[in-house]
């Protein structure tokens, strides 16, 4: 499945240190991962807001990030790495998560 950069979401906030904490916390990760899109080997920087672009999901989902796919000016969908999807797609929703 493919997914795209929600814009505008730098105004959201969740109980977590950031949203790449976020992500960390709720996959058990301990090492700060490289950027999720296929293809990108930049250290993430971010955790980002995504969403499927099949269109069907309304669901919003945290994945790592570097800059440059976290930018406004990235809004191509794109795969993202195997070890991602599907159980490393954390949700954003934090009443599910960090309430």
């Amino acid at each position: 499945m493919k997914y795209k950069n929600i814009r505008n979401t730098g105004d959201l906030k969740c109980n977590c240190a950031n949203w790449l904490d976020h992500w960390m916390q709720f996959t058990g990760s301990r090492v700060v991962p490289t950027c999720s899109v296929l293809g990108c080997g930049q250290k993430s920087i971010v955790g980002g807001h995504v969403k499927a672009c099949d269109g069907k999901t309304s669901s919003w989902y945290i994945i790592p990030l570097c800059s440059e796919h976290n930018s406004s000016h990235f809004t191509e969908c794109f795969d993202v790495k195997a070890h991602i999807e599907p159980d490393k797609l954390v949700s954003a929703n934090v009443a599910h998560t960090c309430k």
